[in-house]
């Protein structure tokens, strides 16, 4: 794949998480995950730019999927306090789209409204 993205001079995204700056509590498998995932696409950053690929990390905050309905129980779950798939899909046409002369590298995504201080 990566002689494809080099010669397209591709943009990679990788859709990582908050938990992957900051640990969540009761959750060190999927923080580990996304510290991982983090760190793959910082090297792959540096190994690929003299190649011209961009590569970018969208962290992404809760953002309202079954995984995040999953973890809170349904009479407390208020879906406008998350963030819509939608954002974070407009989000990766954003970074698509960058100019050339750009690379975005990584991006936080959070809702309008921080949850840890409502």
């Amino acid at each position: 794949a990566l002689p494809l993205l080099r010669a397209a001079a591709a943009t990679v995204v990788f859709i990582g998480s908050g938990a992957g700056t900051r640990p969540v509590a009761g959750s060190a498998v999927y923080t580990a995950t996304k510290h991982a995932l983090r760190g793959l696409a910082d090297v792959l950053r540096i190994d690929e730019e003299p190649h011209r690929v961009r590569v970018v990390t969208i962290a992404p905050g809760q953002t309202d999927t079954d995984m995040l309905r999953a973890g809170i129980p349904a009479d407390r779950y208020t879906p406008e306090r998350y963030i819509r798939p939608q954002s974070v899909a407009g989000t990766v046409r954003f970074v698509v789209d960058a100019p050339a002369d750009v690379q975005l590298t990584d991006i936080a995504v959070r809702p309008r409204q921080e949850i840890a201080r409502l």
